[in-house]
């Protein structure tokens, strides 16, 4: 019994987030969602890694981010067979559009 999923960022070799109660394509896109809405710089003269949305740095906020909203429903493995994604399978976020979609098999 469940909703998992798992996502990560697209065309990148980053640890995978697995949700167990959270992993249909709609509540991770609102995860993802909340965490770019954060990552602009108040200051467009100003670049970090955070305002850039460098990949590993959007991972390492998902995941925290996650952590936070589901508490113990989010775990984090290095490849989609490291944790159970079987109500939904696996995502990515396509960082040029912000979209959460299927991975390709």
């Amino acid at each position: 019994m469940g909703n998992r999923g798992s996502i990560t960022i697209k065309g990148e070799k980053l640890p995978i987030l697995f949700c167990h109660w959270c992993g249909d394509k709609k509540q991770l896109q609102k995860l993802a969602n909340t965490v770019l809405k954060r990552m602009v710089s108040e200051d467009p003269r100003v670049s970090t890694p955070y305002s850039r949305k460098d990949p590993p740095f959007v991972m390492a906020a998902l995941i925290a981010e996650a952590v936070n909203q589901l508490d113990d429903s989010a775990y984090v493995g290095l490849t989609p067979m490291d944790g159970d994604n079987s109500d939904n399978g696996h995502f990515v976020l396509d960082l040029k559009t912000g979209k959460v979609e299927r991975a390709k098999e």
